[in-house]
């Protein structure tokens, strides 16, 4: 066992033994302050039996009840205040820990910056440059082409292309209300609560479709953030910023 889990669980035992403690204090006090209020309300209201005597004896009881149940109430307030200071420096050791491990994460991820974040996003920023300079190239060609010609369709952006999808639509037959064809429109007895109930066949959407996905260029749409202030965002340069609505992938919705 580690150092710190041995310390948390010898605080949790300390703790435990406090809450012990404090429940049997709040027990005692509970007990000997319902033994004062009872022979309080006996002095109060004296039974049929009950001499001048006995009230006078019950007064002296009283007053010594009374010092008991202040002593009991010391004796819970120092319980609970135990048990309180028990758990806020075991709060206080948990915040100790938890900020050194915080610190330590913050210190490795520094350290790791450049080979877990800006050298990664370098390889993809080179290969979106190549794609901006492919994806132009094509433009220009295709551009160029003669009449009859060939035109290139560009491999990389018809991988990411989505086809539209239509509704898949099946005929159902359903019970319906149908209007009956003699159906004199003001007459009040040809209600639509009285129509007859018939077999009659309808389409319905099973399984809805989608819209055609034309995904914006990645090379004109991605953009990460610089670690340190003064360097560069990464992002393709000198190509089109599209101002346009698109999904978390980039995706251009079009119908």
């Amino acid at each position: 066992m580690s150092v710190n889990a041995l310390a948390k669980e010898t605080a949790a035992s300390e703790i435990d033994k406090l809450c012990q403690a404090e429940t049997k204090a709040k027990a005692a006090l509970d007990e000997r302050a319902a033994a004062l209020a009872a022979k309080q309300e006996r002095r109060n209201s004296p039974r049929p039996d009950d001499t001048q005597a006995d009230l006078v004896k019950l007064s002296t009881e009283i007053i010594a009840d009374e010092a008991a149940v202040a002593i009991a109430k010391r004796d819970y307030a120092r319980a609970q205040a135990a048990r309180m200071a028990a758990e806020d420096r075991l709060l206080k050791q948990k915040r100790q820990q938890w900020r050194s491990e915080l610190l330590a994460t913050s210190a490795r991820h520094m350290q790791q910056a450049d080979e877990r974040y800006a050298t990664p996003l370098r390889a993809v920023l080179a290969f979106l440059e190549e794609r901006a300079v492919c994806a132009r190239e094509i433009r220009e060609f295709n551009e160029m082409c003669q009449e009859g010609e060939d035109m290139i369709v560009d491999a990389f952006e018809q991988m990411r292309f989505s086809p539209a999808m239509p509704d898949d639509i099946v005929e159902v037959e359903v019970e319906r209300r149908v209007r009956p064809k003699n159906l004199v429109s003001w007459d009040p007895a040809n209600d639509f609560k009285n129509w007859p109930v018939q077999k009659v066949k309808e389409q319905q959407v099973a399984n809805p479709g989608r819209s055609r996905i034309v995904p914006t260029p990645l090379h004109e749409i991605f953009g990460a953030p610089a670690l340190r202030p003064g360097e560069r965002n990464f992002k393709v340069d000198g190509v089109r910023r599209p101002d346009i609505l698109i999904d978390v992938n980039g995706a251009e919705y079009k119908g």
